[in-house]
């Protein structure tokens, strides 16, 4: 029998990837659009539209993407970073635009002679998961990579998540670190500093 962990990952990377395929060999509308309402949202929120530094991820196997943010922060001069997964942790390189190349698990990374930038240098990380709950709690992957990061110095961590990805509850272990925010292609869950309307 799976552990609790285990198994809610195997519903919700199921769910995922189908929500993320594209249909007829088509582009991704869903993702298209979740992409950039995600970056509407994230522009509702004062420390994204005056962060300086902001780190990113590539999207894998269904997840939410952030390029559409990342673009625009780059766009307003934020300096912009990616992950790469190197001896069980994460290094985060600036990232401008150049060509990432497939990392350990499949997922685009930055070159490593890019340079190295500090956790603690970020205004804002956002944050992959497989699922979250309303209070920020968070179920990774299961390599504790981000974590190792959220548990050190670093700015505001916020999770991007699709909407069926926030649940009611997630198995924590001592480990496992919450996110200061949440957000979704539907808007803000927790951590919301919304514009007037």
């Amino acid at each position: 029998m799976l552990d609790p962990k285990a198994a809610l990952r195997a519903q919700l990377r199921a769910r995922r990837a189908a929500h993320g395929t594209p249909v007829d060999g088509g582009p991704n509308h869903t993702q298209d659009g979740g992409a950039a309402a995600l970056a509407a949202h994230l522009d509702t929120h004062a420390a994204w539209r005056s962060a300086r530094s902001v780190a990113g991820f590539m999207a894998v196997r269904g997840e939410l993407a952030v390029t559409h943010a990342l673009s625009a922060a780059r766009a307003r001069g934020a300096t912009v970073a990616l992950p790469r997964a190197f001896g069980g942790r994460l290094t985060f390189h600036r990232w401008a635009g150049e060509a990432l190349q497939a990392g350990a698990y499949g997922i685009l990374e930055p070159d490593p002679t890019l340079p190295l930038l500090d956790p603690a240098s970020f205004d804002v990380l956002l944050v992959p998961g497989v699922a979250f709950t309303s209070a920020g709690a968070r179920l990774g992957q299961g390599g504790g990579y981000y974590d190792r990061v959220l548990a050190g110095p670093r700015g505001l961590a916020i999770g991007v998540a699709w909407a069926f990805q926030v649940v009611d509850a997630v198995p924590i272990d001592p480990w496992d670190q919450p996110v200061d925010a949440l957000v979704t292609e539907d808007g803000w869950v927790l951590g919301t500093s919304r514009r007037p309307t």
